[in-house]
C-alpha cells in the first residue's frame, strides 16, 4: 500500500481494464489530486480532504489498537479476552473520536463533528483490525505469542505510515 508519493519521484501502477470494443479506444485514466508524504498535495482541495479524512479515521483505530496491544505486552491472556477489548474500543462514541482527533491533530482538527469520510475510514480501519486479528486467532497455539509481537509491529509500521 503505498500512502504517498515523495517529491519528485515518480509512482507506477497497472489497473487492469475490460476489453474495448473498439481495440483503438485506450481509456483515459484522470488523477483528480495526487497526495505527497510531505504533506503537500496537488489538485481537488475537497477530495484531498475526503482521502485524509479517511486515512485519519483510519490510524485513528490502528491507535486504538495499539493502546491495547502495548498494555498487553506480550501474550498473557486469552485472545479472545483481547479481541473482546479491541473490538470494544473499535467501537467509540463520537466524544471519543472527537477527543481522539484533538489528541492526533490538535492545531489543524477545528470542526467538531467528524466527517462521513472519516467515519468511513474508522469502519474501514476496525474491520482490518479485526481481520488481522482472526489471522492471529487462526495460528497453532505455539506460534501465537510470535504472531503477536508481529501484530503488533504491523500496526506500529500502519500507523507511522497513516
Amino acid at each position: 500500500m503505498s500512502l504517498g508519493i515523495e517529491p519528485g519521484n515518480t509512482f507506477q501502477k497497472t489497473y487492469p481494464l475490460s476489453a474495448s470494443p473498439v481495440e483503438s479506444d485506450t481509456p483515459t485514466l484522470y488523477l483528480i489530486t495526487v497526495l505527497l508524504k510531505d504533506g503537500t498535495r496537488d489538485g481537488t482541495t475537497k477530495v484531498a480532504q475526503e482521502i485524509e479524512d479517511e486515512r485519519l479515521g483510519e490510524k485513528l483505530q490502528v491507535l486504538r489498537t495499539l493502546r491495547i496491544l502495548e498494555k498487553e505486552g506480550a501474550l498473557h491472556r486469552d485472545l479472545k479476552a483481547i479481541k473482546s477489548e479491541i473490538a470494544a474500543a473499535l467501537k467509540p462514541d463520537e466524544a471519543q473520536t472527537r477527543i481522539a482527533l484533538t489528541e492526533l491533530q490538535p492545531s489543524t482538527r477545528r470542526d467538531n463533528k467528524p466527517s462521513d469520510d472519516l467515519m468511513n475510514g474508522l469502519q474501514v480501519g476496525r474491520e482490518k483490525m479485526l481481520q488481522r486479528f482472526e489471522v492471529l486467532e487462526q495460528l497453532p497455539a505455539e506460534h501465537r505469542e510470535k504472531g503477536f509481537i508481529e501484530f503488533k509491529q504491523r500496526a506500529n509500521k500502519l500507523f507511522a505510515k497513516l
